[in-house]
């Protein structure tokens, strides 16, 4: 912090001398502050030929500005080029503004400049009256710029410490060694509190100091952390939700898992792996959903039962045999419900279809058949074996075994 900083607050002055409004007013000092970090300057056409000299003071930058014995010639330089105001009249030992006491003759303070011939006026419009009035402020920044310029080579910078408790330690830190102020950061955790604010200050805001005094910002770590608790898991939802409350914890986000050994809806696993957190924090928990889905096996037609059925009692599902009469040899299985690649919850009951092999059943008759129309029928009905005695094209007249005796089909 330099005269510059000086430059800087002259040029907001002459803003608002001129517009009656003072740019990045927010609601507390500390805010205005910070409104204006990075910030130029807004100035108004209304300034008119001062316009370009206040905007170099006003610059965000710093190096950017003009010194203050600089801002005061630039002033001087315009205010040559401006017309002179007019005498202010002066009231007489009365109120301000009374008539002159009697006998007293009417006075006006003498003008410092010297009697100019009258200039030749051509009309142009209206008067424009703001160059008199600018000229008169420029006059009294160019004494006050003087006069700040003598100052700063001997003075005591001394100002209010902003109140910055409850913004962020980072921009707090850096608004303060700006300032000219030394920083030191403590920390410390507080309920309710967010990481990075500023908890408290040394001295308080608004307290007087002088450049390069220190400053202790206290500065949130964020809430204080409490232990997470153990033997959660084989907890239902509920019974762990009241163990993280007693902790000061919360039951957060549940989800769901499958498990050989956790029964299902109890808490299968934390995911939090830290042993403390901060008070009041969500803590997710696993859910079991049982063990996971089995696939009934492909390549369980045509094997033996007791195989299929191990296979199935590994899988822990539930295998029920059913004998049939099939085809195939005895002892094999034909078929199974459900299908090869279902995927069927842990303890499903498959049924497993075992072949008793063919069942007997009637020969059908084929006396006065043709011997292709006789094979046909016969292997129709399962008989696939059949023997020839006599032409292939001929008819047949008789047949051993005979019509209707039962027999087992050829497999």
């Amino acid at each position: 912090v330099d005269g510059r900083s000086d430059v800087y607050a002259l040029a907001l002055c002459l803003v608002e001398a001129v517009t009656g409004h003072l740019p990045f007013v927010e609601s507390t000092v500390a805010g205005t502050l910070r409104a204006r970090e990075g910030r130029e300057v807004p100035v108004p056409d209304s300034l008119g030929p001062l316009a370009p000299v206040v905007a170099r003071a006003g610059a965000a930058h710093p190096d950017m500005r003009p010194t203050a014995a600089e801002f005061g010639r630039m002033l001087l330089t315009v205010a040559e080029g401006l017309p002179r105001p007019e005498p202010l009249p002066l009231v007489g030992p009365g109120e301000i503004g009374a008539a002159p006491l009697a006998g007293e003759a009417e006075s006006v303070a003498p003008s410092v400049f010297p009697e100019l011939p009258p200039k030749l006026q051509r009309p142009v419009g209206p008067r424009r009256r703001w160059p008199a009035a600018v000229l008169a402020g420029v006059l009294v920044v160019a004494a006050v710029v003087g006069g700040t310029a003598l100052w700063e080579a001997t003075r005591d910078v001394t100002r209010r410490l902003p109140s910055l408790v409850g913004s962020s330690g980072e921009s707090a830190g850096a608004l303060l060694t700006e300032l000219g102020w030394v920083v030191e950061e403590r920390f410390d955790r507080r309920d309710g509190s967010v990481e990075g604010e500023v908890l408290e200050m040394q001295p308080i805001g608004g307290t007087a100091l002088s450049e390069g005094e220190p400053v202790v910002l206290v500065i949130s770590l964020g809430p204080d952390r409490v232990p997470v608790p153990t033997g959660l898991v084989g907890l239902t939802t509920d019974a762990a939700g009241r163990l993280l409350e007693a902790a000061g914890l919360a039951v957060g986000a549940v989800t769901g898992g499958y498990s050989e050994d956790v029964a299902v809806g109890l808490v299968l696993e934390v995911p939090e792996s830290a042993a403390s957190l901060p008070l009041g924090t969500e803590v997710a928990l696993v859910v079991s959903n049982g063990p996971a889905p089995r696939v009934v096996p492909m390549g369980l037609v045509g094997a033996p039962a007791g195989d299929v059925e191990a296979s199935l009692l590994a899988l822990r599902l539930a295998p029920r045999l059913v004998d049939v009469y099939g085809l195939i040899e005895a002892g094999l299985v034909i078929a199974v419900q459900p299908a090869p690649g279902t995927a069927l919850p842990v303890g499903t009951e498959v049924e497993v279809l075992v072949s008793l092999g063919p069942m007997e059943r009637s020969v059908p008759a084929v006396a006065g058949l043709t011997v292709a129309g006789a094979d046909a029928r016969l292997q129709a009905a399962g008989f696939m074996v059949v023997a020839i005695d006599g032409p292939p094209d001929g008819t047949v007249v008789s047949q051993t075994p005979a019509a209707g005796a039962m027999g087992l089909p050829d497999m």
